[in-house]
């Protein structure tokens, strides 16, 4: 089950964040509930995706050299 993070108030950047990082070190998902009202923070969270995803690749590169 994801964990649930009410967007829109005060700290929610920072709890998302909080959420993701233990997302992806627990291998679990987040639900990121009202996105729609934090459009500044989507700038963020697009960067972060990007990442993440590139530390996914880097791992699997280092898995295919060895």
């Amino acid at each position: 089950m994801p964990t649930p993070v009410p967007m829109g108030g005060k700290d929610e950047a920072v709890n998302a964040m909080l959420a993701i990082q233990a997302a992806c070190k627990n291998g679990t998902w987040v639900l990121l509930e009202g996105i729609h009202l934090c459009g500044e923070f989507l700038g963020l969270l697009s960067r972060v995706f990007e990442d993440i995803v590139e530390a996914g690749e880097e791992i699997e590169v280092k898995k295919d050299i060895q």
